[in-house]
């Protein structure tokens, strides 16, 4: 399977390479799926997870299947629409602790590989590496 570090990696180096409007979170928003999307990245905005929880982004990746996979289990996964994604979060505003809070009930989705912070706020840049076991 692809490993989340790598591809969390990637989309950072990708977004970093544009100035990203810091005026609404909306307009946040809206850029980062445009660099997505003309970087042909599949992805959703406004992605609603099974159990709760609102994802501003998700950079979807589909799962490599095994010999072990059930691909009836597999379609179904598919169908609901994140295989494997990692979640993207738009901050201008908030405290790091706020923001850590956030990400937190989203890193524990089981659909959730990884979160990558997009941010005007030096503060919350000071994120860890990893919660609950999956990279930040």
């Amino acid at each position: 399977m692809t490993d989340p570090r790598d591809k969390l990696t990637e989309l950072a180096t990708l977004i970093l390479r544009y100035k990203i409007s810091h005026g609404t979170e909306a307009k946040m928003q809206a850029q980062v799926a445009r660099i997505l999307g003309q970087a042909k990245i599949s992805h959703g905005t406004e992605v609603i997870l099974e159990g709760g929880g609102r994802l501003d982004l998700a950079a979807i990746y589909p799962v490599r299947l095994s010999e072990e996979t059930n691909v009836k289990e597999y379609r179904e996964k598919a169908i609901f629409g994140l295989p494997f994604c990692i979640a993207i979060e738009c901050k201008i505003a908030g405290t790091t602790y706020d923001l850590l809070s956030q990400i937190s009930g989203y890193i524990q989705h089981p659909d959730v590989a990884a979160v990558l912070v997009v941010t005007s706020r030096q503060a919350h840049r000071e994120m860890p590496e990893e919660l609950h076991g999956k990279p930040v």
